[in-house]
């Protein structure tokens, strides 16, 4: 029940760790204004937002393992039912809108904003031409 436990653990780091990763890329791309930067790091941030989608079927699925291999005498505890309220009645219903939110809405957006062909999908903005992104891609210009 020991790896059990830790790979819960590790979900719940996989979980948080994207969205707020991906929330603090697109709020620095905001603050420099280029519109290449913000959809650049919009498209890097749905890769983000996957990831933290899959961690939280992990996490999902690790705790109700635990459970099932307690033979639920964690329920006896008043905290585990507390989470179990607040993730049922908070958590999944705000997690079901992120993934619409993100997976149709965002993409679609994003599919308009700026059509891509094959492999630049991803490719980042110049450097030169963003104010020095901690994450554009370098380029033969100048440097700032």
């Amino acid at each position: 029940m020991r790896w059990l436990l830790l790979i819960h653990v590790l979900a719940a780091v996989a979980y948080l760790g994207p969205s707020l990763g991906g929330t603090f890329m697109y709020l620095s791309a905001r603050r420099q204004g280029d519109r290449r930067l913000i959809l650049w790091t919009l498209r890097q941030s749905l890769i983000l937002y996957n990831v933290e989608h899959a961690a939280l079927l992990v996490l999902l699925g690790s705790g109700l393992a635990m459970l099932a291999l307690g033979k639920w005498a964690l329920l006896a505890t008043a905290w585990v039912r507390w989470k179990l309220a607040v993730v049922a009645g908070i958590i999944l219903p705000v997690e079901v809108w992120d993934v619409v939110a993100v997976n149709v809405l965002l993409a679609r957006a994003l599919r308009q904003a700026a059509p891509t062909r094959g492999r630049r999908r991803y490719a980042a903005p110049c450097a030169s031409t963003t104010g020095c992104s901690p994450w554009a891609a370098p380029c033969s210009r100048p440097a700032c």
